[in-house]
Parts: structure tokens; C-alpha cells; sequence
């Protein structure tokens, strides 16, 4: 879960603690939650997100979910973190995405070793774009 673009985006997307909290008030006595899985972003992402004014809500919010995850689940808690998402026939800007065929180029070209190597060099800025997309199908 998450937005970007709207009024207020560190609610919206703070909005998933509340499923978080109920999901643990609805695990206490039994523990049925085998799992709790969530989307979040790496660390170069909510960096990058945070020095942008029209991101940095969508950070935020997004770090108060990963954090209230990590709190109430420990170890059953999984955040996936993938830089870019990309799936689909068509290019989105909202939510963003690339189509099928240009993200498995994509994501085959970045995910080479030499490629990768020198995005760790990089500031965020310029890190971020190097990396490789992952498929809305994983």
C-alpha cells in the first residue's frame, strides 16, 4: 500500500499501521499471523524521497509503517524492498510503472555486477535510477 500525490501523503500512507496494530490486537491471543508481509523502500530510496519535497510525506508515512511492522512483529514481519516496480502492458505514472517488456530489459541490464558496483559509488541522486526494477509478478 501506498500513494503518492495526495494532500497528505505520511497519513495516507501511515494509514497501513493501522492495519499493522489490527492485525496484532487480532494476534495476541492466538498468534495466527504466520506472516506479515509489506511493501516498503531500500534505504537509498527513502533518502533520495525525503530530500523531495513532493516524496518526502510518502517517506515518512512509509517509515512509520515499516517501524510499527518491525515493533509488533519482529520476526514475522517481512518488508520487500524494491526500488521500482514494473509490470503490466502500458506505462503509469500513478502509480509509476513500466510495462513488462521495457522492465525485463531493465531489470536485466541493472542487475549486472559492473553496473551495480558502480551505483554503490553514487550518491543517491543518481544510485537510485541504476537500480534494477523488480516485477509485480515476483
Amino acid at each position: 500500500m501506498g500513494v503518492i500525490g495526495t494532500k497528505d501523503d505520511e497519513h495516507v500512507n501511515a494509514a497501513l499501521v493501522n492495519a499493522i496494530h489490527g492485525a496484532k490486537r487480532a494476534d495476541q491471543e492466538s498468534e495466527i499471523i504466520k506472516r506479515f508481509v509489506m511493501i516498503g523502500n531500500p534505504r537509498r530510496v527513502r533518502r533520495l524521497s525525503k530530500k523531495l519535497p513532493f516524496l518526502k510525506g510518502y517517506a515518512n508515512g512509509k517509515e512509520e509503517a515499516e517501524s510499527a511492522l518491525r515493533q509488533y512483529f519482529h520476526e514475522r514481519g517481512c518488508i520487500i524492498k524494491p526500488s521500482f516496480i514494473y509490470g503490466g502492458d502500458r506505462i503509469n505514472i500513478q502509480p509509476p510503472r513500466i510495462p513488462n517488456d521495457l522492465g525485463n530489459i531493465a531489470s536485466e541490464v541493472l542487475g549486472m555486477y559492473p553496473l551495480q558496483a558502480l551505483s554503490d559509488l553514487l550518491p543517491d541522486a543518481l544510485a537510485v535510477p541504476l537500480s534494477p526494477p523488480v516485477s509485480v509478478e515476483v
